[in-house]
């Protein structure tokens, strides 16, 4: 059959949730991941309870799974997952510290880490306790003792996943780290929950893709920073299609552009900026393109109905 799954664009909080509900609702694959991270498999399958993000004072787990054997005995599965974001420094030592605490409070008996992360990510160099699984393995694994399209579907999900493309841990640069996460504070800050921010990497360019909550495929929008523009760009739309459906638009801020097979609505005319400029022009020239991109989403939600049936018309 074709590919179940058609999503293409994945972010670590995607993997926390699917991870957390496969342990806890599938016997099968439970006691395989277990297996595979070095936890003795004489527990009740599947997890008694999982849950993700889980925060104390030495840091995050992405996925927390807790087992229980026939003797009542505990046992915590701690993991880290990874898309594309690279180790942040002693995170795998927190999480072994992190167990052994637990240990220690008597929330589990026994515990494991494990990395989950796509077959291609760097995990050498790793704590030797840490076990790391592949997405591609758990999607085999999946494929070859179930053929349901559920099941088919989240083997898809864990393959596509497992293209994206990974962060060289050579290319950590501390003061990237600092610039992006001083954008996504001022982000949250202007705009409220308005754009979706799961940070996973910090790039050298100016050339960011904001997105809103419910884009659908056909929208992206493409914030050049480096040339002072920001375009909210409808795929395989013509020019003259999206011209016809904007002209009667009260006080229109943008101009109409095309783009290949493609076209866009851009405002134009704002600062440029780069990572090197420093972090005195993210309140100024990146909030300002960031406005841009929220005004140019705004009048695409306000118009939506119009918008789809310009996307979804034939051509």
């Amino acid at each position: 059959m074709d590919k179940a799954c058609e999503i293409s664009w994945f972010v670590e909080r995607d993997i926390d949730i699917w991870l957390s509900e496969e342990l806890r609702v599938n016997p099968a694959f439970a006691s395989w991941f277990v297996a595979r991270s070095g936890l003795p498999k004489e527990m009740i399958f599947p997890a008694s309870r999982t849950q993700p993000s889980v925060v104390d004072e030495t840091g995050e787990t992405d996925v927390e799974a807790i087992f229980r054997s026939p003797s009542n005995a505990t046992f915590a599965l701690l993991v880290e997952n990874k898309i594309t974001a690279g180790f942040q420094r002693d995170q795998l030592a927190r999480y072994i510290r992190r167990g052994k605490i637990g240990a220690e409070r008597g929330k589990w008996n026994v515990f494991a880490v494990a990395v989950f992360a796509p077959r291609q990510y760097a995990t050498a160099g790793l704590p030797e306790s840490v076990r790391t699984i592949s997405f591609e393995e758990a999607a085999e694994f999946l494929r070859a003792n179930d053929s349901d399209l559920r099941t088919l579907y989240r083997a898809d999900f864990l393959e596509r996943a497992a293209r994206a493309r990974i962060v060289a841990l050579e290319d950590y640069d501390p003061f990237r780290v600092e610039w992006w996460t001083a954008v996504d504070d001022m982000v949250r800050r202007e705009f409220g929950d308005f754009f979706v921010i799961n940070r996973r990497d910090f790039p050298k360019t100016t050339y960011i893709n904001p997105k809103c909550a419910g884009m659908p495929y056909y929208l992206r929008v493409d914030l050049k920073g480096y040339l002072g523009h920001v375009d909210l760009s409808f795929k395989n739309v013509a020019l003259d299609a999206l011209a016809s459906a904007v002209a009667d638009a009260e006080g229109r801020e943008f101009k109409l552009i095309e783009n290949g097979k493609s076209s866009a609505l851009r405002i134009d005319g704002l600062q440029p900026f780069l990572v090197g400029d420093g972090l005195g022009i993210v309140e100024t020239r990146v909030r300002e393109a960031y406005g841009a991109a929220f005004k140019l989403l705004g009048f695409w939600k306000t118009n939506r109905d119009m918008f789809d049936r310009v996307a979804f018309e034939p051509k």
